[in-house]
């Protein structure tokens, strides 16, 4: 009985021990094959991850991305020739141009020191990724570790802050001799800001008023090596006696592209605040405005607030420049102001702050209350009006008036 249990006990563990082994064979197997299972390859460019049509391959060192994708996110024009099978992807500083089972590349119209030849792999078009993040002037980090390639643009240098500074400098300079062929030579030529620029240069010929602008506290948010995205500080005061301006350090956001000559364009500009640094002071004044005139500019202003208390958009309309841009889509607006808010407005302080010609300057103190409509609370605005006389003799108010101060009450 004792070698009958023994042998029972013998077969049992024999059992057990195969089982063991054959659970640690499976995973170890198991292991060795997730071990030598390569993670698909991924590629960032800066925070975003670029999406390819086809998984990026690795072959002699060298990973691959389809093309297309690739140069989209770099945000080149894209250009591919079936007949040659020769891609070309081009920004506004370089141009790449390759040509599939080829290493003749290009790069801006000369032949690469580089060796790099797009492959085809079922029917898609592969380029060598490294080459092309570096041909468009990008650091590419490789980590084998996560299988991740990451492409990220180089930092402005001082030499990329100085010659972006100088921009506003030259444009600033260019205003003050109104040189305004300068002016516009700083503007990219893609640049939606040149429609009608020069017209709008010319017209504020007409203010008696000088000032002078300086630039500070430049700051990048958005670079892209040929391209950045800048805030910055533009500080304007009256520089005389005559005309009337209230003095403002306006927060400023700039795009600006980087030319072929190397120099920097402004493609696009915003003013995102406004502080005014004198207004307190300068709405103290009372200018000496002859009776009539006086009495027909408080007048302008009367209508003006009448107009917005019947909730009559034709007759505010009525009340404005018609020389001004924004004229033209403003009674729309207001007509839908109308349907939708039931405000009340009054003037609690109207004064003539600056009066030459047939130019004036009206200080209002106003207070807004609310009868209807939730995206509003009470408040009181105090802003500085420019009303000019036309030919008739009538006075009208610019639409675009100058808020310097706001309180809810």
């Amino acid at each position: 009985m004792k070698s009958l249990k023994s042998f029972r006990a013998w077969k049992s563990l024999t059992v057990l021990s195969l089982v063991i082994v054959f659970t640690l064979s499976f995973a170890t197997a198991g292991m060795a094959a997730n071990a030598n299972t390569t993670s698909p390859i991924r590629v960032w460019l800066g925070e975003e991850e670029i999406e390819f049509s086809v998984a990026p391959v690795a072959q002699s060192g060298t990973v691959y991305v389809e093309f297309r994708s690739l140069f989209q996110a770099l945000g080149f024009a894209i250009d591919y020739d079936t007949k040659t099978k020769s891609i070309t992807g081009e920004s506004r500083n370089v141009s790449i141009q390759m040509k599939i089972g080829s290493s003749d590349t290009l790069v801006n119209g000369k032949p690469s020191a580089v060796p790099a030849k797009p492959i085809a792999i079922d029917g898609r078009t592969l380029v060598p990724l490294r080459f092309i993040g570096e041909a468009a002037g990008l650091t590419v980090d490789w980590s084998s570790k996560a299988q991740t390639i990451k492409l990220s643009y180089k930092a402005p240098t001082a030499e990329d802050m100085a010659g972006i500074k100088a921009l506003f400098d030259k444009q600033q300079a260019y205003i003050d001799k109104k040189d305004y062929k300068g002016f516009l030579s700083t503007i990219d030529p893609s640049s939606e800001l040149l429609d009608g620029l020069e017209e709008q240069l010319k017209a504020q010929e007409d203010g008696d008023v000088v000032t002078v602008t300086t630039f500070d506290s430049f700051e990048v948010e958005d670079w892209k090596q040929n391209e950045a995205g800048v805030w910055f500080n533009a500080v304007t005061k009256k520089s005389g006696s005559e005309g009337f301006y209230l003095d403002r350090l306006e927060e400023t956001y700039a795009v600006v592209h980087r030319a072929a000559d190397g120099s920097w364009k402004l493609y696009d500009i915003q003013t995102t605040d406004a502080v005014y640094l004198n207004a307190e002071e300068v709405v103290k004044q009372e200018a000496n405005v002859p009776d009539a005139e006086k009495t027909a500019i408080l007048g302008a202003m009367e209508a003006n607030l009448k107009a917005m208390n019947d909730e009559d958009a034709n007759a505010l309309v009525a009340t404005f420049n018609p020389s001004s841009p924004y004229v033209d889509y403003l009674k729309d607006i207001y007509v839908d102001f109308f349907a939708d808010y039931d405000l009340k407005f009054t003037n609690e302080k109207v004064s003539i702050v600056y009066y030459k010609d047939s130019t004036a300057y009206v200080y209002v103190v106003q207070k807004m209350e609310v009868i209807e409509g939730d995206d509003f609370v009470d408040d009181r605005s105090y802003m500085v009006f420019k009303v000019t006389k036309d030919k008739a003799g009538k006075w009208l108010i610019d639409p675009d008036n100058e808020l310097f101060k706001y309180e809810e009450l």
